[in-house]
């Protein structure tokens, strides 16, 4: 009889999970404990006009924070028995840690997207305020004007910060999107992509960012 042979390579099933971490600020630590970070809310008050010599306005900047806890997240248990380790040709040492790094991701991005921000973190979609008034479209009936008031509901100041604004949806309203065309007499793209097809999409200067977390009934998102 002819022995059985064995492969030394392995064929692995692809499923994106989402660019969170890309779209994340990394801010490492030394230790597991929770970090407060301070904030400062000062855009409802303003200067004023004074006659010469008069007494100021005392107005103090009121202080807060935000606290940072910290979560363990695990890739689950994986057991691999020695024979199969002995007896295989695909190198486990490397294709391990590739598995469980992939699930971690998976679990990272699902919090960071949904977390409810009770005993795990806050995703963006509890984090942020929702959509902008009139902003009621379903996933599969956007229209230009509808993103043009989800842009309009960010305050001008954080448009303004360089590479802190992003689009976020999922990949089948993505797709539907890149639909859209600009008016009825012009149908170019309205999502358009440059030259480099690795380059990030992009809309009105803004960059977009897909990922499986959302559901596709629920709305984009302009961070």
């Amino acid at each position: 009889m002819v022995p059985e042979g064995f492969s030394n390579e392995i064929s692995h099933t692809l499923k994106a999970y989402g660019g969170m971490l890309q779209a994340c600020r990394i801010f490492p630590t030394a230790t597991g404990n929770n970090i407060q970070w301070p904030t400062l809310d000062d855009t409802s008050n303003t200067g004023e006009l004074t006659a010469e010599g008069a007494a100021l306005t005392v107005l103090d900047a009121t202080f807060s924070r935000k606290t940072l806890s910290a979560y363990n997240i695990t890739s689950k248990l994986t057991k691999v028995s020695l024979q199969l380790i002995q007896d295989e040709g695909v190198m486990f040492d490397t294709e391990l840690p590739k598995i469980l790094g992939t699930r971690l991701g998976r679990a990272l991005n699902t919090y960071l997207t949904t977390g409810s921000g009770t005993s795990q973190p806050a995703g963006v979609m509890t984090a942020t305020v929702g959509s902008a008034a009139g902003v009621t479209a379903g996933a599969t009936s956007i229209t230009r004007a509808n993103l043009i008031d989800l842009v309009g509901s960010v305050d001008p100041e954080f448009l303004a910060v360089p590479g802190q604004k992003a689009w976020m949806f999922n990949n089948a309203t993505l797709t539907y999107l890149k639909k859209l065309s600009i008016g009825s007499a012009d149908d170019r793209p309205l999502l358009y992509m440059g030259m480099d097809q690795s380059a990030p999409r992009r809309w009105k200067d803004t960059r977009t960012s897909s990922t499986r977390t959302l559901q596709a009934s629920q709305r984009p998102r302009s961070r």
